[in-house]
Parts: structure tokens; sequence; C-alpha cells
């Protein structure tokens, strides 16, 4: 299956041999049957949020602006995550940010998982953001229902309050 939807237009062209249409796919893993327990799947497979795995945006030097996010998330009213998850933050389809999987220590949420994030831009404020979790138990990233728009110098949750997504 494909992720990737076009409009057709007479004599379109898509790409080139520069500047490649990327489509990104998956395949049935349960014979084709759908039982509908996919949630928001986005796609199957490790993503490529942070490639030198330190948790930082890879090209966090490209913008002038960013914001943290301390989140965590809930699949149906309990908390989920574990080592090797993340969460990687989106202006459209371009990254903007990427959060690793961190066992919170002390507080209320003792013993769970959550993500501190920081966000970059090059605008002070207004651009919608949108967020995917990297699932590493399934391999699976799924789209969060959640979105907020960006604001320099922003602190949207803390370890004792954090941000809390769902999908």
């Amino acid at each position: 299956d494909l992720n990737e939807t076009l409009d057709f237009e007479s004599d379109m062209i898509i790409g080139n041999a520069f500047a490649t249409y990327n489509l990104n796919g998956y395949g049935d893993t349960d014979g084709g049957s759908d039982d509908g327990e996919d949630g928001d799947l986005a796609y199957y497979g490790m993503p490529d949020w942070d490639e030198d795995g330190d948790g930082v945006l890879d090209n966090y030097n490209s913008y002038e602006n960013n914001g943290s996010v301390t989140g965590i998330v809930f699949v149906d009213g309990s908390t989920y995550g574990a080592d090797g998850d993340m969460i990687a933050s989106f202006v459209g389809e371009e990254q903007r940010g990427v959060g690793l999987s961190t066992l919170v220590p002390f507080g209320p949420y003792e013993g769970t998982y959550q993500f501190q994030m920081m966000i970059y831009s090059n605008v002070t404020e207004g651009e919608a953001l949108t967020f995917q979790f990297f699932d590493s138990s399934e391999n699976a990233v799924y789209n969060l229902a959640e979105s907020f728009e960006f604001e320099s110098n922003m602190v949207i949750g803390d370890v004792f309050s954090p941000y809390e997504f769902s999908f």
C-alpha cells in the first residue's frame, strides 16, 4: 500500500532525475485483512529522524529560532513508550524536531517514558506543527492526534506536567 495520493492533471510531470518524487509504502503483514486496529499508522520501518542518535535535529543549525516540548504519549488512556521510541515534529513534510524516549526517574510520572524535544524554525511564530511517534517494538511510525503552532522560545510541558500526545 502507498501512503501518498496525487490529483491527476493532463500532461503532469512529477519529479525528475534531480528532484525525485518519493512514494512511501508498506506491505500487509496480516495476509491482507484489516482489523481496524492500526490506529493512525503512517508507515512501517525505522525513520531517519536522528541519524547520529544524539536526540537533536540533525540540521538544527539551519534555523534561527527554537522552542521546547516535554511530552508523554497516551494510548487508550495509558502511558505508552519504551527505550528506542522517538517523537518528531514537522511543518508540512519538513522535520523540525526530534525527541528520544527518556525514562522518568522521579515525580508523578516515575517509571514512564517522556520525550524532550527542541523544535526549530526560521520564523518567530505561526507555523503549524504536527507530530509522529516511532514505536520501536512495532517498527512502525504513527501520526499523533495533537498539533499546535510554533512560537519562538516556547516551553510546553515539563517532567511534572508533560504535554499529552495520543494516537
